[in-house]
């Protein structure tokens, strides 16, 4: 009786040491750009190199990453209460993380490397976009923001006005 109480402890320890590391690696978010990370880790009050999990991610409302060398936004698609976006001057070319975000009511992405906005499609709470000093040529998916109120899309390739 006394062996298989023991047995018994040491399988429920066994399951606990090799379930907590699986928990926990399943909350934690992929952050591979170190300076989007570090920015991140900044505005929730977090040393650098912290791990990141979802729930910090859900309590990001603002995110001010300015001047920072970004070039990947993965990660940043789990920001689902983001509303303040400012990426100016950074290095990013790829806005597909923004999909899901719609709560987003101002975003800043001056100065970057960006052909493609779809991904800003369909965002009704946008009131305020700067996408300035970029490579955009088509505003199609900017043709549905109706609560826009401050557009920027100065110095892109821009041919036509027609979709605002």
């Amino acid at each position: 009786m006394l062996r298989m109480k023991l047995l018994t402890c040491i399988f429920a320890f066994w399951v606990v040491l090799f379930t907590i590391p699986l928990v926990t690696s399943a909350q934690t978010v992929n952050i591979p750009d170190p300076n989007l990370r570090d920015a991140i880790a900044d505005t929730l009050n977090k040393q650098q190199g912290v791990v990141i999990t979802k729930e910090d991610m859900e309590t990001l409302v603002n995110l001010e990453a300015r001047d920072r060398e970004i070039t990947d936004l993965t990660g940043l698609a789990f920001a689902t209460n983001l509303q303040d976006l400012d990426l100016r001057n950074n290095v990013i070319n790829d806005l597909s993380e923004l999909t899901e975000l719609n709560q987003l009511t101002e975003v800043h992405l001056g100065g970057n490397a960006i052909i493609d906005i779809s991904p800003l499609d369909g965002k009704i709470t946008l009131a305020v976009l700067t996408i300035d000093n970029n490579s955009i040529s088509n505003l199609q998916p900017l043709s549905g923001l109706i609560n826009l109120e401050v557009l920027n899309i100065s110095n892109n390739v821009i041919d036509n006005l027609s979709p605002l």
